[in-house]
C-alpha cells in the first residue's frame, strides 16, 4: 500500500508498533553539568536482572537532579510521549535539550554526516570487539535507512560517536554546547548481557538505546538508574512496546497486554521523537524506504542495506520492531 510522505507522520503518531513482546547510560556535558545515562546495573539506563531477563540501565548523573517521586500517570498520545523524550526529560533534570546540528553552519555543524569509531578512539583506545562493532554498524544502518542521515564508520579517534567496552555497565556520555552535540562516548562492557553479541537479544537493544541517548533522547519518564512502573511511570503506556528509551519491558507494564520481547529497532515513539529533532533539518522519517519495498517474507531489502530488515522474517515471532515506509508500494 502506498503511503504519502506528507501524511505519514500523522498516521504514525497514533500507530501501535508490532509487539511480541530498559534503559542505558549516557553522559552530557553542556558546560553546566554532566549527565550520565545508561542501563540499570546498571545500564545507566539498565538494571541487572536474572539470567532469563535483561540488564535494565539508565543512570544519569546531573548537576541538579530531581528526585524520582512520580506515581504512574495516565496514558497519553505517542506524540506527547515523543515530546517528553526530546524536551521533557531534560527539563525534569534541569538540563537543556540537545541534538546534532546537521547543517553546514553554526556550532558543531556536521553537514549531514555523523561519524563513529568502534576500533579505538579518544574514549577507549581498544574500541569494541569485532562482534559488537558489527552490531553498531547494523544499528546505524537502521537509523540511516529511516532518517537519511549519513552515518560513516571511521578510524579517526575524534569521531562523533566513540564506542568502547573498557568500563562496567552500558552508558553514553556526550559533550554539547548551546543545545548542539559535539561528540558522544558509548560504553557497553564486554560482559554486558552475559557477553552476548548477535541480534535478537538485549545487547543489540542496548546499543540502539545508547545511540538514542547520543542522538538526543532522554528516558520516557523522570527516572534514571532505577525505576518501578507502579511508582515512577509518568505515562501508563510507558514500556518497550512504545519506546526503546523506557525502563519497563512489555510485561512490567501492567496497563497493556503484550508479550515480553527484546527490540530489533527503535519503536513508534522513538521515531516520532527523531522526526521532531531532525525533520526540520531535512532528515525526516519520510526518507525511510522510499521505493517499492517488501518486508518480512520475500523481502527485497538486501543484507547490505540492513541485516535486521533483510532477515526480518526470522525476528517477527521473537522480537518487537517498528516498520517505517516513506513512499512506494
Amino acid at each position: 500500500m502506498q503511503e504519502a510522505a506528507a501524511s505519514m507522520r500523522n498516521k504514525f503518531s497514533d500507530a501501535i508498533s508490532n509487539s511480541n513482546l530498559g534503559p542505558i547510560q549516557s553522559l552530557s556535558d553542556d558546560l553546566t553539568g554532566k549527565v550520565l545515562f545508561g542501563h540499570p546495573p546498571s545500564c545507566p539506563c539498565c538494571r541487572n536482572l536474572p539470567e532469563a531477563d535483561i540488564n535494565k540501565a539508565g543512570e544519569l548523573i546531573l548537576s541538579n537532579q530531581n528526585s524520582n517521586s512520580l506515581s504512574a500517570g495516565p496514558a497519553n498520545t505517542n506524540a506527547t510521549l515523543a515530546t517528553y523524550l526530546t524536551t521533557g526529560f531534560w527539563s525534569d533534570f534541569g538540563q537543556s535539550a540537545r541534538k546534532f546540528n546537521l547543517s553546514n553552519t553554526g556550532t558543531y555543524a556536521k553537514n549531514g554526516v555523523i561519524t563513529y569509531n568502534t576500533t579505538g578512539n579518544n574514549f577507549d583506545g581498544n574500541g569494541m570487539s569485532s562482534a559488537r562493532a558489527e552490531l553498531v554498524d547494523e544499528a546505524f544502518k537502521i537509523f540511516e535507512d529511516a532518517l537519511g542521515i549519513d552515518f560513516q564508520s571511521t578510524s579517526a579517534t575524534d569521531a562523533d560517536f566513540r564506542f568502547g567496552d573498557a568500563y562496567s555497565g552500558a552508558y553514553a556520555s556526550f559533550s554539547s554546547f548551546s543545545g548542539n552535540i559535539n561528540y558522544v562516548n558509548v560504553n557497553v562492557s564486554s560482559g554486558w548481557h552475559g557477553g552476548r553479541s548477535g541480534y535478537g537479544n538485549y545487547t543489540f537493544q542496548t546499543i540502539l538505546h545508547e545511540i538514542g541517548h547520543g542522538l538526543g533522547l532522554g528516558h520516557q519518564g523522570n527516572y534514571n538508574g532505577s525505576a518501578s512502573y507502579s511508582s515512577d511511570a509518568k505515562y501508563a503506556n510507558d514500556s518497550w512496546q512504545t519506546t526503546m528509551m523506557s525502563y519497563f519491558s512489555q510485561s512490567e507494564n501492567t496497563s497493556i497486554t503484550a508479550t515480553y520481547s527484546f527490540l530489533s529497532s527503535p519503536m513508534t515513539v522513538d521515531w516520532i521523537a527523531f522526526d521532531d529533532l531532525y525533520g526540520p533539518q531535512g532528515y525526516s522519517i519520510s526518507n525511510a524506504f522510499t521505493g517499492d519495498t517488501t518486508y518480512g517474507y520475500n523481502t527485497n531489502i538486501s543484507s547490505s542495506t540492513s541485516e535486521i530488515f533483510s532477515g526480518l522474517k526470522d525476528w517477527i515471532s521473537s522480537t518487537a520492531f517498528t516498520i517505517l515506509d516513506g513512499s512506494g508500494t
